[in-house]
């Protein structure tokens, strides 16, 4: 249908507008030939459209059917898989529209003996231009498209601001993970914790519990971990400690470079994973640093429904009290102890959640306020409502034994074990007071 160099032309001009629309619009980075096929299929619709009163009905039916359904069939099935660049085919099926708009075929040049030779070289000069300036501006495309866009786990109250051209799927850790598919990602789990702990038991339950487990598995190879070492991990609007642990390990498609940012948040450990191959490109890893240094600590779910509860009901017991549980499990000190007293200030009109709310803030400045006076006091106040209950007594035992108050902690086992013999919790508890107190006091000498 068309010259040589015609043809280069048309497939540099579709190849170049296939990567182009593809860098700013489309999400992952992409590889393949599609778009210069779909370049020349667009290509050959419109030269069966302008030429159809000089061609074959053979040619006519071609151009006009076969390959107009063969196009418009092949386009439905990209849009049928997410895996599919169908930005990129978009843009080679328009350049290839208008180039066969502009394109003269081969033979609709045979009235001149010989073309100029300005009108022969015409095409390649025009495929080496664009060539050059693909060469010269084409690397500054990515950084213009380059943008951040946030992704929010509402149950943890973690945002990740990642690039758009990185696609969501699972890591070779199994975590949930954002990467540009080639040599680098970024991945983040969470996991709820039955007992408060510190940062640096979490770090090594992440290297025992994770990493490890996965290399008895056989799921990675090769592990190898680093030395952990202290740092802080969010913003300077909210941020917690946080210990970095560096790593590398050999995954099924290759070995991986990796530091985890573990940190405790309440109620829940945290490990964010920043991994890229030992072949990744500068730009790959400055890119890594860049979405660690936007991770952002946020609300939870749980507790922007509770903040909402509150504002709709701000005089109901319950309310106050699930704001409070919410905001200690995100590990929001100061926002669960206001909760927990308003809760306690409402108690006067509102008293049936009396021995939930006591035990709650006994239980909340025991684990995570560190105020042993206000545990004290709602714990007895809990005890004095609910004495019959284990769970208030144990608690008051740990209160009492937290603050040192020996003496009447053993009073207090004593009785405890009156009422409740066959609770081991109980009994461990009234070893520990006297095993204290003897060992506080000093032996006095035997009479002679």
């Amino acid at each position: 249908m068309y010259r040589r160099g015609d043809y280069v032309l048309l497939v540099i001009v579709g190849g170049t507008t296939t990567m182009l629309l593809s860098t700013l619009v489309s999400g992952p980075v992409t590889v393949g030939a599609s778009g210069l096929i779909f370049a020349c299929l667009g290509c050959a619709v419109v030269f069966g459209l302008r030429f159809s009163e000089v061609l074959p009905l053979r040619y006519r039916l071609y151009f006009g059917v076969v390959v107009v359904g063969y196009a418009a069939v092949m386009f439905y099935l990209g849009l049928q898989r997410a895996s599919t660049d169908n930005w990129g085919h978009a843009g080679g099926l328009m350049s290839g529209v208008v180039m066969g708009a502009l394109l003269e075929p081969r033979l609709m040049r045979l009235r001149a003996t010989r073309e100029p030779t300005a009108a022969l070289l015409r095409p390649w000069l025009l495929s080496a231009d664009v060539v050059v300036l693909l060469l010269a501006a084409g690397p500054a495309v990515p950084r213009l498209a380059f943008r951040y866009q946030p992704y929010l786990l509402d149950a943890f109250g973690i945002e990740i601001e990642r690039p758009t051209t990185w696609s969501k799927g699972p890591d070779p850790l199994g975590f949930l993970a954002f990467g540009n598919g080639v040599d680098a990602l970024a991945s983040v789990a969470c996991a709820r914790v039955a007992e408060h702990g510190s940062v640096q038991d979490a770090a090594k339950s992440f290297v025992d519990r994770e990493l490890r487990s996965l290399a008895r598995a056989g799921h990675i190879g090769e592990l190898q971990v680093g030395e952990p070492t202290a740092e802080v991990i969010g913003t300077l609007e909210h941020s917690v400690p946080a210990r970095r642990v560096p790593f590398s390990f050999l995954a099924s498609d290759g070995p991986f470079i990796a530091a985890a940012s573990v940190f405790v948040r309440g109620e829940m450990e945290c490990a964010f994973v920043l991994a890229h191959r030992k072949t990744a490109s500068l730009r790959s890893q400055e890119i890594l640093e860049e979405v660690r240094g936007r991770l952002r600590l946020v609300r939870t779910k749980a507790q922007r429904d509770a903040e909402n509860a509150t504002l709709n009901r701000p005089l109901e017991v319950k309310a106050q009290l699930d704001l409070a549980l919410a905001n200690q499990a995100a590990g929001d000190v100061d926002a669960a102890r206001r909760a927990f007293i308003q809760a306690d200030a409402l108690l006067v009109t509102d008293g049936g959640y009396q021995g939930r709310v006591r035990l709650g803030r006994a239980r909340f400045e025991l684990e995570w306020g560190g105020d042993l006076d206000a545990a004290l006091v709602a714990a007895e106040q809990a005890h004095l409502t609910s004495a019959a209950d284990p769970d208030v007594v144990v608690l008051l035992l740990d209160v009492l034994l937290a603050r040192g108050d020996l003496a009447r902690a053993r009073v207090a086992a004593d009785d405890a074990v009156k009422h409740f013999p066959d609770d081991p919790r109980v009994t461990e508890r009234r070893l520990r007071a006297f095993t204290a107190a003897d060992l506080q006091e000093p032996r006095r000498a035997p009479h002679p």
